[in-house]
């Protein structure tokens, strides 16, 4: 069965409650006694949602391994060997609200195709390899496979979806973990947990007929996704999709994209 993810998981964050304990003491006439120590509730963990939108810039690379069998090959070329991986690699740099630039290379076992894009507003150029800029141009794999895996894209929700993720994640186990220096919570979630949070979007921009899972690690004072982790298995066990996304230099102040001179 079709498993659809939400992007939106990307853009949950957490902020830890403290647990403050008191004691009292106290005592009689006769011999002085200890009181039972009373313990001050602990604040239920708050999660709150941030996208990536909500920066001011950032730069990301996404890899994403999968087989061409799981997509529509209709459009694809002739001979296409459907038991071999299309690897894809995406290097890009955002500057909120509506600027970006990336390069994309795909690599399809006997051919191969890198193309760099810019939008700034409306406006989109794209240039294969070292070839000219052409403006409102689309590569050969967006037609073949519409395939578009920049966060700017997979994290396009509403701020609502977002605070009904934050609010379900606080019944959901994480990891403190470090990622190129940023704290973080890592959550891992099964397919089902998945499915059952997020049943209304997906995460991937195609359907997978697999079993999928994912590690998640959101910042912990932005409230940032900085790295995901997903991987869909057929009912053999064999992997037949990864996606591994990564996010670094939130807000850096010398990332700019302009229009291709």
């Amino acid at each position: 069965m079709s498993r659809r993810l939400t992007h939106a998981l990307l853009a949950a964050a957490i902020l830890v409650g403290l647990a403050t304990l008191g004691c009292t003491g106290g005592g009689d006439d006769e011999a002085a006694s200890t009181a039972e120590p009373t313990e001050t509730p602990t604040p239920s963990e708050t999660l709150t949602a941030a996208s990536p939108a909500d920066l001011t810039s950032y730069r990301y690379s996404v890899n994403v391994s999968l087989l061409p069998s799981i997509l529509d090959v209709s459009e694809a070329p002739e001979g296409l060997p459907l038991d071999s991986p299309i690897r894809i690699t995406i290097d890009g740099e955002r500057v909120n609200p509506d600027r970006e630039h990336a390069t994309t290379t795909a690599d399809m076992g006997f051919l191969q195709v890198r193309t760099e894009s810019i939008v700034v507003g409306e406006q989109r150029w794209l240039r294969e390899g070292n070839g000219s800029w052409k403006e409102g141009a689309a590569s050969g794999l967006e037609s073949f496979a519409g395939l578009d895996f920049r966060p700017s894209v997979l994290f396009a929700d509403d701020e609502g979806q977002y605070d009904l993720v934050a609010r379900q994640l606080e019944d959901y186990e994480w990891v403190e973990e470090e990622v190129e220096g940023i704290p973080t919570r890592r959550f891992t979630l099964d397919e089902d947990e998945f499915f059952a949070l997020f049943q209304q979007d997906h995460v991937l921009p195609l359907e997978v007929d697999a079993n999928l899972t994912a590690d998640i690690w959101l910042a912990r004072e932005l409230g940032t996704p900085v790295r995901l982790l997903v991987v869909g298995t057929s009912d053999a066990g064999d992997e037949v999709v990864r996606l591994e996304l990564a996010l670094r230099d939130l807000n850096a102040e010398d990332i700019a994209v302009e229009a291709p001179s």
